[in-house]
């Protein structure tokens, strides 16, 4: 699979975690609870898929569980923020 870099023309960057004092409740909105963990971003293109951390980091092979699961899904090619 090319180098995220090279397959988009603009930056994608990590979403970073904002702490609040309770989280909100809006329909049509969904979010997760940032505890502790990695942030990285899922790039899917066919079957292909790459875990990268917001320090570029290759984490695929780290979080192969993860990747399966995105590998999985119907989309045909997709960025998620993990």
């Amino acid at each position: 699979m090319p180098s995220p870099s090279k397959t988009r023309s603009a930056p994608i960057e990590v979403m970073q975690a904002t702490q609040v004092a309770t989280p909100f409740h809006r329909p049509g909105w969904a979010y997760e609870e940032k505890v502790d963990g990695y942030r990285m971003l899922a790039y899917k293109v066919g079957a292909s898929v790459q875990l990268i951390s917001r320090q570029g980091k290759e984490f695929t092979q780290r979080f192969p569980e993860l990747a399966k699961a995105v590998a999985g899904l119907g989309a045909e090619s997709a960025i998620l923020d993990t």
